[in-house]
């Protein structure tokens, strides 16, 4: 559709890019979905289509920070520390997008990730009042592929459910405008 982007040149120049949580080991090491998603995310930004990266991901523990781990990442790979936005209440995707808009005052974003997660991913974030598009994340074939398939549709009945009531995130704090 009109919203997906296999190459960085057919993106608009938007607010930012979004890389959305995904696991990564306790080495430091990121698994192969998120380190696609960072890498794509890298490729936008060295674009100049964005300014600024905004990373959502997990840290419900002392012992597993999956937004840390990622701006690490970025950092070895050029990207300036002032260009990332970290985003540590991540619950879902839900919750992301929401916090994007009224945290960081977002309005327009291009959305780093996979195949299966964009619909779920672009859907929310355009009921949500933002204009997002999406740049195509996939380098290779994933592991777990039946899971993930299965997650993904109990995660888009979530989802939907969220949208229709105008469910509120779990986290919301002063607003942090990624300008």
């Amino acid at each position: 559709g009109q919203y997906i982007h296999d190459q960085t040149d057919t993106l608009p120049t938007w607010q930012a890019v979004m890389i959305l949580w995904a696991s990564v080991f306790p080495d430091g090491r990121l698994s192969q979905v998120v380190q696609d998603r960072a890498n794509k995310a890298i490729d936008v930004r060295k674009s100049w289509k964005v300014a600024s990266i905004l990373v959502s991901a997990d840290n419900s523990t002392s012992h597993y920070d999956e937004t840390r781990t990622i701006k690490k990442y970025l950092v070895t790979q050029w990207i300036p520390e002032s260009a990332i936005f970290q985003d540590f209440a991540w619950f879902d995707t839900y919750d992301s997008m929401y916090r994007a808009r009224d945290i960081f005052k977002v309005n327009k974003l291009i959305i780093s990730t996979q195949s299966f997660h964009q619909p779920r991913a672009v859907w929310i974030a355009r009921e949500l009042w933002l204009d997002a598009d999406w740049i195509v994340a996939d380098r290779r074939i994933y592991r777990d592929q039946l899971r993930t398939a299965t997650r993904e549709f109990f995660a888009r009945v979530k989802a939907w459910i969220n949208v229709i009531i105008g469910s509120k995130p779990r986290f919301l704090w002063p607003a942090v405008p990624i300008t």
